[in-house]
């Protein structure tokens, strides 16, 4: 394609977005951080209207092992890589790898 329109709506969503405040709290390490929901409910109108919509192509497993919660509790500690593709109205695409990492100790 000769001017992809992804690249142009990627950057009116970037001209749009406001600063993301670092309003939660981390009580156990004492720090402020702004979340996933902050970031996806601060995205998704933006790419709405600049007819931007991300699907998930790929996954890789990155890592897995069980751990110990400080109570003694079993769990899990994951990362893994997704592969997510930004599409445009036109069909044009840009594709970005980002890790997730989670712990699970299954008591939910």
């Amino acid at each position: 394609m000769d001017n992809p329109k992804i690249f142009e709506a990627i950057n009116k969503i970037m001209i749009d977005l406001e600063p993301i405040a670092k309003k939660r709290k981390n009580e156990a390490q004492n720090y402020m951080f702004r979340g996933v929901d902050d970031v996806m409910n601060a995205l998704s109108p933006l790419m709405t209207k600049h007819g931007v919509f991300p699907s998930i192509i790929d996954t890789q497993d990155i890592q897995s092992d069980k751990i110990q919660s400080q109570k003694g509790n079993a769990g899990y500690h994951y990362v893994r890589r997704y592969t997510i593709r930004f599409y445009a109205t036109d069909g044009s695409f840009v594709d970005v790898k980002s890790d997730g990492e989670a712990a699970d100790y299954g008591d939910k």
